[in-house]
């Protein structure tokens, strides 16, 4: 049995009941419906399913290091492990807070253009940079937090190979933590 648990704008994810510890992921076309004969909106088609990309699924299966690894494919599902996104957004909350109490979010995080509530896309763009990156791990040393930054930036070190060849969607809803603690992504 299934229940909706989450809408994306490619992608549903439904709990699988039977194994809390993997959800189904399914591609779903959420687009307008058109009069044929005008062109006008006529209606929303929600839940139309549409073939999984094949890109996405083959770099689903190749990379199980730094995505929910695959149990099952179908051409319009596929079975994922489960992470533990809400940790990963407590994490994202305790570095807001960390950076605020320094007076270093709005100055560095804001005038990216990225939600400022997103700190993980923020990071991402921050890599180049040794001095912003150890100003940050100073604050988080000093919060007690620094082992929380040191996971996220071993995992974006990790994503920057395949800049440029994959679209990484880095929001927060996408990323989590597997049963062995390593950070993990639920799309692309």
């Amino acid at each position: 049995m299934l229940f909706r648990s989450h809408s994306g704008i490619e992608h549903d994810i439904y709990n699988l009941t039977k194994d809390p510890n993997k959800i189904i992921k399914t591609s779903s076309y959420h687009g307008n419906i058109l009069d044929p004969k005008t062109g006008n909106i006529i209606g929303k088609n929600k839940y139309a399913k549409v073939p999984l990309d094949k890109e996405m699924v083959e770099f689903f299966i190749a990379h199980p290091d730094i995505i929910a690894k695959v149990y099952k494919v179908h051409p319009n599902y596929m079975v994922v492990e489960k992470l533990n996104t809400k940790k990963f957004l407590d994490e994202n909350e305790k570095l807001i807070k960390a950076f605020k109490k320094h007076k270093i979010y709005n100055s560095h995080f804001l005038d990216d253009g990225e939600n400022p509530e997103q700190i993980i896309h923020v990071l991402y763009n921050m890599l180049q940079s040794d001095k912003i990156i150890d100003k940050l791990f100073n604050i988080t040393k000093k919060e007690g937090i620094d082992d929380i930054l040191s996971r996220w930036i071993i995992f974006l070190e990790k994503l920057k190979k395949y800049e440029g060849k994959y679209n990484i969607d880095l929001h927060n809803g996408n990323l989590g933590y597997d049963n062995e603690g390593k950070i993990k992504l639920l799309d692309i």
